[in-house]
């Protein structure tokens, strides 16, 4: 569900800057999307664990095509990690037991980074635009 959440606000922030990110599970859909994914495509991968099989095997897939690849993990030492150009990471945080028993985790450092990168990339896109505006 973290994954998942993650993905969706991805979506949500980026479409305001004109910008489509496909939500692509990691079952039979994702392996039928990898020959569409060509060496002009960025690919954000999406693991907290950064081990999950079936992402770190399309990440190879994706890598041997020349594929510029970032990955969100909040484990500095994994699998996916070393197979993408960009690595960012969430800091471990702590898990509370809720009342009926269940482990809660707070997914807020995945959003706060959704919307630091974001800002960031408008930032590019301006400076990007007032060095045209020299020239």
């Amino acid at each position: 569900m973290v994954q998942a959440s993650i993905k969706k606000e991805f979506k949500r922030i980026f479409m305001t800057a004109g910008y489509m990110f496909y939500d692509v599970p990691s079952g039979q859909e994702m392996y039928n999307l990898l020959p569409l994914i060509g060496k002009d495509d960025f690919c954000i991968l999406v693991s907290v664990s950064g081990t999950n099989k079936k992402i770190v095997e399309a990440a190879r897939t994706l890598r041997l095509r020349g594929v510029t690849l970032m990955s969100i993990t909040k484990n500095r030492e994994n699998t996916l990690s070393h197979l993408c150009d960009f690595c960012l990471y969430i800091g471990e945080s702590n898990y509370f037991e809720t009342p009926i028993h269940w482990q809660y985790e707070s997914t807020t450092s995945y959003f706060i980074l959704i919307e630091i990168l974001f800002f960031k990339y408008l930032e590019y896109c301006q400076r990007k635009e007032s060095v045209n505006e020299i020239r």
